[in-house]
């Protein structure tokens, strides 16, 4: 994620596969992106965990 191309966004959206760990440690990397930018006090973000429906392949704990 290249906050720089991003020119005045409203939110941030943060989607990650609970099929795919990998995608789901990545969150912890934009999560650090946008605090060091200090974005959580000027911007919403909502963290997404997509593919719901294969729960049987959930690779991310509900914790």
């Amino acid at each position: 994620i290249d906050l720089d191309k991003i020119p005045e966004p409203d939110a941030f959206i943060i989607m990650y596969s609970i099929i795919d760990k990998a995608s789901f440690q990545r969150v912890e990397e934009y999560l650090t992106k946008l605090h060091d930018r200090d974005m959580f006090r000027t911007h919403p973000v909502i963290i997404v965990g997509n593919k719901i429906d294969l729960v049987r392949s959930r690779a991310v704990s509900i914790q």
